[in-house]
């Protein structure tokens, strides 16, 4: 038996179900491409791209932690009860302050190799 959805040639806005319009999911079910654009639209006009920055006074607490082996999630995220910044605003500091910006991301290129198992020559591993 064919499903009602299948049989309906317009969505529910009256758009034409058909050709490059239609997205059909893994599951079956289909939905109006035009509708999706719409609703994608509308959810941007309602939730804009975070901005703001971080202080002077909390880059230099950020540049304290990569400097003592912190990773960017860890600052970024509320690790021991502390979240230091959040990274939206890390990144619009490090765009607004280039020097900064190369600094840590050379601390967090160090950081983040000092993380990664060596695989070649494990000291722990048995043979």
């Amino acid at each position: 038996m064919v499903r009602k959805a299948f049989q309906r040639s317009q969505c529910s806005r009256g758009h034409e179900l058909a050709g490059d319009n239609v997205y059909i999911y893994k599951r079956g079910g289909r939905a109006c491409r035009a509708c999706q654009r719409l609703h994608q639209r509308n959810y941007k006009q309602r939730h804009p791209v975070q901005t703001g920055t971080m202080s002077e006074e909390v880059a230099a607490r950020v540049m304290s932690a990569l400097q003592n082996g912190e990773t960017l999630n860890r600052i970024c995220r509320k690790v021991r009860g502390e979240r230091l910044t959040y990274r939206h605003r890390y990144l619009n500091y490090c765009a607004a302050h280039p020097e900064y910006a190369r600094v840590a991301n050379e601390l967090l290129a160090r950081n983040t190799e000092l993380l990664r198992p060596k695989v070649a020559g494990c000291a722990g591993a048995r043979t």
